[in-house]
């Protein structure tokens, strides 16, 4: 009997024993399912409705661990498929396994079966459309055999388990679930599904919440008998509410809107119930309050706040880097004429800011040593508004004392129920350093005129306004800022909501930081029914990004006196005032002093005809958001040109290209490999429209006669084109580093041999970029030939080292609030496409062809390159294909491994905490995967 034909018998053997099963062979539609054609490139199926079901009865898999092993192609966005197992209670959520598809590739997934199983089901998709399973097998595994690839996932995957050997993962698991009363397998199945999260969705946002606390808060106060049903009913929030919701951490434990309770079970009241509500609801009893107030302590108190802006500490290396902070003090304190302040000054300053510090008793000792660095970036030129900054500095010197927040809110006839919650979660704020600043835009709502002089005669840190005509958001604003006595002012929309903790930790992070000019929080939605969704984890100060969107959008507060140097608010800015404010605050301070709070402060609503729910809405928000940059660009004196963005409210900036064009150099490593090598070339002469470079291939001692030819034929037929013979044994960085001392360009170009553009402005794009005084390295978007994202920046962390945002997306995907659609700043871009000035790559040494050969030599370069002041930026305007690694090959053997080892150790050692603290990322989101999804 031949091999072959031994191998079907056995595989026919494994599948009657039930040891591998093919569910598709067994299963009957259930619900909500279509037959369509059966052609292989047809679509097999379609989901009639967002529950779509399948249902096998017989060949069931065996108790035991398992490997799921799934190929689905679909007409989604997005999709996951969901398989239940039923041991004999019915199906249920926790015994059943989500899988996310990954396109054009097998997704596998370990699972442990508990018991016999009497029925599978299998949920193809959570929305209507049509599909085709293409590879479906369940394998039952040996337990060694599935323990092995447990341990080695989480090993490479879970930041728990980094550098922990793989042979004592299974004994730590133990260990730990000993303490925790907890079956090993379970624990270890939590961390395993971690490594697998998708970017969230409006459903897995407040699963998170939930994990964080939220329903046992609620378990909490109903066993005080609080009387949670006599509460009032929707989305209105009462003392208490406020109260409870103190209960939730920062980032927003739980629902705190979806408030309404009846024999045990949550109802939802629609916009016009409320609107209808008694304006004036009962109070709860005084006990509900401090039962509340108990939960408030033991719950959110619980979130180390040391441990939160230790968080925020940990990621101010910042996009520029330690050594152009130094250059920035140098600067300050050679500052002596045109207003600059004076040594003396300054010693007051740093004695005020100590001061705080200790007042808030939340600093350690080493803390009160230095003054913390925040994310940096760009210093723009502030030639508009000479000394601001350092008059702002003056006045805060003057006042040592806590600093007063003056909340800035316009109104202008809003849903009166959504104004009530709005002004509800100020003075539900933990701390009471604030003054709220009210001006009603000539509204024409009684309701809302009667509420706001409700609320005024509430509290004396409340004041009240009226404009007798209406003037618009930037009249209203200008009017409240006239009436700020704080040193800060925030930014509140009428119907939004403040987290109550917001203020605390605006406040904390003013006696954190060196005199924050500009400090912004992370945000999140408030749908029609009043749920929490869509979750924005910010980056940190990310100058190239806020020029593309107003990413910093809320919460957002200013000091006071730059913003009244700056003239407020300006009039013709209506929609978009909030970002032209923004960028002439960043255009006129030190990048150092732009601080971020990653962390949910603000919530904002997303009510028919904003931009919250639809970013289509409001043209001329998106009309002011382009002159608002243009006026940016222009008073920079850049020369660049901004234009609309490939989605509503982005922008896209055409920096200009010098003259005379610099010559740009090419390097592109090769080793035989003719069929990677020859598309490579002829896609770069044929399809680059930048007419000033030259091509040098280094070549890495080809012996293959068919690609020697073809490097003899193609440097005599093109003069741009160039052969360099290094032959050594492959050393990515000593051959990129051999090629740089060869290059005649001012630019240098990193080239895999395996790359292909796709527009032929790509280098034009990556040259206006690169020759930016600021900027150092330049990355491009790289494809699959699947069409899907192979890379788009590369953020720290992930994996251990690093790892390329949004990997295996679609190449016509948004991405995390549209950064695949974007130019941004990131903190490293891949060798495989990058751009940078040859006296930079000199400037820092150029790759490390001694500790890093291989692999995250582009990494460490661009780090490096950071460190020495400058920024690094990727652009989604220069598309390339990339055949990834497959003219080097796999770590496929020993020494192989050994080395992909030392390279992780090396940079593990050398950048140490930054790896683990992006600036360019945010720390609510994961490091074990590449999708932004939640940590």
């Amino acid at each position: 009997m031949s091999e072959d034909s031994t191998s079907s018998v056995v595989l026919r053997l494994l599948e009657r024993a039930n040891f591998i099963v093919h569910p598709q062979r067994y299963w009957r539609p259930w619900s909500g399912l279509g037959k369509l054609g059966n052609g292989r490139l047809d679509w097999q199926w379609e989901a009639l409705d967002d529950d779509p079901q399948f249902l096998q009865r017989r060949h069931l898999p065996l108790p035991g661990w398992h490997m799921v092993e799934l190929d689905l192609d679909h007409d989604q966005r997005h999709a996951l498929v969901r398989l239940y197992f039923d041991t004999g209670s019915g199906f249920s959520e926790e015994e059943s396994l989500v899988v996310p598809l990954r396109n054009g590739r097998i997704s596998k997934r370990l699972v442990y079966v508990k018991g016999w199983l009497k029925r599978l089901r299998f949920d193809p998709l959570d929305s209507p459309g049509r599909f085709a399973v293409r590879h479906f097998r369940i394998v039952w595994l040996t337990p060694w055999f599935a323990h092995d690839r447990l341990s080695q996932r989480l090993v490479n995957m879970h930041h728990r388990w980094r550098n922990v050997p793989r042979a004592s993962v299974i004994q730590g698991c133990r260990q730990r679930a000993r303490l925790e009363r907890r079956h090993w397998r379970e624990l270890a199945l939590a961390d395993y599904e971690e490594t697998f999260e998708w970017m969230c969705s409006g459903q897995s946002y407040p699963q998170w919440l939930r994990e964080r606390g939220w329903e046992e808060a609620w378990e909490r106060l109903d066993e005080q008998d609080t009387s949670v049903s006599s509460w009032p009913v929707g989305p209105v929030i009462s003392p208490v509410h406020r109260v409870v919701a103190r209960s939730a951490t920062l980032m927003g434990e739980g629902n705190l809107y979806d408030l309404e309770r009846v024999d045990g079970r949550a109802e939802r009241r629609d916009e016009e119930t409320v609107r209808q509500q008694d304006a004036h609801p009962p109070l709860p009893a005084r006990e509900a309050v401090k039962a509340g107030e108990v939960i408030y302590r033991q719950n959110w108190r619980t979130t180390s706040r040391q441990a939160d802006f230790g968080e925020i500490r940990a990621g101010t290396e910042g996009l520029r880097g330690s050594r152009a902070r130094d250059r920035s003090r140098t600067r300050q304190s050679k500052r002596k004429a045109g207003g600059a302040r004076s040594r003396d000054d300054s010693r007051s300053r740093q004695r005020v800011m100590l001061e705080h510090k200790r007042s808030f008793g939340r600093m350690d000792v080493q803390g009160e040593s230095r003054l913390v660095r925040s994310q940096a970036g760009p210093r723009f030129s502030a030639r508009d508004v000479p000394g601001a900054a350092q008059a702002a500095d003056a006045h805060r010197v003057c006042h040592p004392t806590t600093p007063q927040v003056s909340i800035l809110v316009p109104v202008h006839d809003p849903v009166p129920a959504h104004l009530r919650q709005c002004l509800e979660s100020v003075l539900g704020q933990d701390s009471p350093h604030w003054q709220l600043c009210l001006v009603d835009d000539a509204s024409q709502d009684p309701q809302v005129i009667a509420l706001l002089e409700e609320f005024a005669a509430r509290d004396n840190r409340i004041e009240l306004a009226r404009l007798e005509q209406h003037g618009h958001v930037c009249a209203a604003s200008n009017k409240a800022l006239s009436m700020a006595k704080g040193q800060y002012i925030a930014l509140l929309d009428h119907d939004d909501m403040l987290s109550p903790c917001a203020l605390s930790y605006v406040l904390e992070a003013t006696s954190l930081f060196p005199a924050p000019l500009l400090m912004y929080s992370d945000e999140d939605k408030i749908d029609s029914r009043g749920y929490r969704c869509e979750p924005h984890f910010k980056p940190g100060y990310n100058p190239d990004l806020l020029l593309a969107q107003n990413y910093i959008a809320h919460l957002c507060v200013f000091d006071i006196e730059l913003v009244r140097q700056l003239g407020g608010f300006r009039p013709g800015f209506e929609g978009s005032q909030d970002h032209d404010l923004a960028l002439r605050v960043c255009a006129a301070a030190d990048p150092d002093r732009v601080v971020h709070i990653p962390r949910v402060l603000y919530h904002w609503r997303a009510s028919p005809g904003s931009t919250a729910l639809c970013s289509d809405a409001k043209q001329y928000a998106f009309d002011a958001g382009l002159r608002a940059v243009a006026d940016h660009l222009q008073q920079a004196r850049s020369g660049a040109e901004v234009e609309p963005g490939p989605l509503p409210h982005t922008y896209r900036v055409r920096w200009p290209l010098p003259d005379p064009l610099p010559l740009v150099s090419l390097l592109v490593p090769t080793k035989d490999r003719i069929d990677l090598l020859a598309p490579c070339v002829e896609a770069i002469l044929s399809r680059t429209r930048y007419p000033h470079f030259e091509l040098l291939i280094l070549d890495n001692d080809t012996r293959c006669p068919e690609t020697l030819a073809y490097l003899k034929t193609v440097a005599e037929a093109d003069k741009r084109v160039r052969v360099v013979a290094w032959n050594h044994p492959f050393n990515y960085s000593g051959i990129n580093n051999f090629g740089a001392r060869h290059a005649r360009g001012e630019l240098l170009g990193l080239l895999n041999n395996d790359i292909e553009p796709i527009n032929e402005d790509w280098l034009d794009e990556m040259v206006r970029h690169a020759v930016r005084p600021d900027i150092g390295c330049v990355g491009a978007k790289l494809y699959y030939p699947n069409d899907t994202i192979q890379h788009a920046g590369v953020v720290l962390g992930i994996g251990g080292v690093a790892g390329h945002a949004h990997k295996y997306f679609s190449r016509h995907a948004n991405g995390y609030f549209s950064r695949l659609m974007l130019a941004q700043n990131y903190s490293a871009v891949t060798g495989a496409c990058l751009l940078v000035r040859k006296s930079l790559f000199d400037q820092v040494g150029g790759l490390d062809e001694r500790h890093l050969p291989i692999a995250f030599n582009d990494v460490d370069f661009c780090l490096r390159v950071r460190a020495a002041g400058y920024r690094n930026v990727w652009t989604p305007y220069a598309e390339l294909y990339h055949h990834e690694s497959e003219s080097r090959g796999a770590d496929d053997n020993a020494s192989k491994r050994a080395r992909a080892s030392g390279e992780v150790l090396y940079m593990r050692s050398t950048w140490k905490e930054q790896l683990d603290h992006d600036p360019a990322y945010n720390p609510n989101l994961t490091l074990v995967h590449e999708d932004f999804s939640l940590r």
